[in-house]
């Protein structure tokens, strides 16, 4: 199978470009810039010729959410990079990729807002917030591709832990200098996946002509912040008897804080797991050990 996939150079992209291509898929990375044999645009999309002879297309290109506090131009910035990309690559695929097996788009479990210990499957009602609402967007903005008989599938990714990059690789060094701690009351929610899996179920999903429309991509197990962060200090062998106030993430982080860290999502992978998909690593613990290296997969 030919699988064009933007966003390549981000985590979830390397990690599936490397999968795919040892599973003996050929996989082409696109790039925005001109200049290259490859590229794509936020404006046109991707080419025509770039289409041919392609079977699926992967679009995992936006501005990085947490990069930066969400000033209102950032948030801008957020929106447009997912709503007119996506539309662009949509509209492209409508126009020269009818045959496409399936077109795969990056979504997040954003999409339900703030949601507490409610269990979410894909069949949950959205929430509130400017996730939220970008996550809608950048859904609704694969529409033309839809509308075109397309197999469009939206895959709402949880937090991806990985050592070297995002929320894992921000706490690592602050846990490892005995500072670890539980946000506010430490039972907000996270919904997880380990790097392996989450390409492994991109992939997944790729190929099994069954799944489309939203697929939530994170682990079965979701963990409470408290359960993270004690499994975490555990595993390195530090306490974890901090607390950081849930005012003191607003004031450093204003609305970012408070979507991103102090809002809830128990979500779990039901039409995956329906699917037949298998997690490697479906416990918070398992996980942890293979991407802080104390086991291999």
């Amino acid at each position: 199978m030919r699988i064009l996939v933007t966003g390549a150079s981000g985590l979830i992209g390397t990690e599936f470009f490397a999968l795919a291509k040892s599973a003996g898929h050929e996989v082409v990375a696109l790039s925005r810039d001109a200049a290259r044999a490859h590229h794509w645009s936020m404006d046109s999309g991707i080419p025509e010729q770039e289409l041919r002879e392609v079977h699926a297309v992967l679009h995992l290109a936006g501005e990085n959410i947490g990069n930066q506090r969400w000033s209102e131009a950032q948030k801008q910035k957020i929106l447009e990079s997912r709503r007119r990309g996506t539309r662009a690559v949509a509209e492209s695929i409508a126009s020269g990729g009818r045959h496409l097996r399936a077109f795969v788009c990056a979504s997040a479990v954003g999409f339900y807002g703030d949601k507490g210990a409610e269990v979410l499957t894909e069949r949950s009602e959205p929430g509130g917030g400017f996730l939220h609402e970008t996550c809608v967007e950048w859904e609704n903005a694969a529409t033309p591709a839809k509308d075109a008989g397309l197999r469009v599938v939206h895959a709402r990714f949880g937090v991806v832990l990985n050592a070297h990059e995002g929320m894992l690789a921000r706490l690592l060094p602050l846990f490892r200098w005995c500072l670890g701690a539980k946000i506010a009351d430490g039972r907000q929610w996270i919904s997880w996946i380990s790097t392996r899996d989450v390409a492994r179920a991109v992939l997944f999903i790729v190929e099994n002509s069954d799944l489309h429309g939203p697929v939530n991509v994170c682990a079965p197990f979701p963990v409470t912040n408290y359960e993270f962060g004690s499994t975490l200090a555990a595993l390195l062998k530090r306490p974890c008897w901090l607390t950081v106030p849930g005012f003191v993430i607003e004031l450093l982080f204003g609305q970012m804080g408070s979507e991103l860290i102090l809002a809830s999502q128990r979500a779990v992978p039901k039409r995956l797991l329906d699917a037949g998909f298998e997690f490697e690593t479906a416990e918070l613990r398992d996980a942890l050990r293979v991407e802080i290296g104390l086991r291999k997969v």
